[in-house]
């Protein structure tokens, strides 16, 4: 993780909550990452910005939420 400016976290503190779109996108990689990050004790990125992740429960509102982010 040389050079990174931030990291978004829209999961829970084991960073590997939402619906695995960015897992699924990239592989192992993203999440070979995840599990190093866990570890160390201090993180290079100069902002870690914490984001509310979009969690569904109505067929509903999931419905429409699938019509406007096309799956990964």
């Amino acid at each position: 993780m040389n050079g990174v400016d931030a990291i978004v976290n829209a999961a829970n503190s084991s960073l590997l909550g939402g619906g695995r779109a960015i897992h699924c996108a990239d592989g192992s990689a993203t999440l070979d990452q995840c599990h190093a990050i866990r570890v160390r004790a201090w993180l290079v990125a100069h902002d870690f910005l914490r984001t509310v992740a979009f969690v569904a429960f109505d067929n509903e509102i999931r419905r429409l939420y699938e019509q406007e982010v096309p799956a990964a």
